[in-house]
C-alpha cells in the first residue's frame, strides 16, 4: 500500500512539474543565448555592455517585485491508487 501511494504520488508530481520544467528548459535556452551576445558585445565594446548590464539589473529587479514563490498545491483528491 505504501509503495502504491508513493508511486501515485511521484507521477502526480511528475504529472504537474512537467510544464515548469519545460519553462525552466526555454529561459535556459535565452540565457545561453544572451550571455554569447553580451561576450560578443563585451569584447567590441565593453562601456556598452556595462550599460546594458546595469538597465538588465534594473529590470530583473523589477521582475523579482512582481513575482512571487508560487507553492503547487495538490489537493489529496488528486491521487489516484494505481492497481
Amino acid at each position: 500500500m505504501n509503495e502504491e501511494l508513493l508511486k501515485a504520488i511521484g507521477e502526480l508530481l511528475d504529472q504537474k512539474l512537467a510544464p515548469l520544467q519545460k519553462k525552466i528548459e526555454v529561459v535556459d535556452d535565452k540565457v545561453g543565448r544572451i550571455e554569447e551576445k553580451v561576450d560578443k558585445l563585451a569584447a567590441e565594446s565593453p562601456q556598452d555592455v556595462m550599460s546594458m548590464l546595469e538597465l538588465l539589473n534594473k529590470k530583473l529587479d523589477k521582475v523579482n517585485e512582481m513575482s512571487s514563490l508560487h507553492i503547487i498545491k495538490l489537493p489529496l483528491m488528486n491521487l489516484r491508487l494505481i492497481g
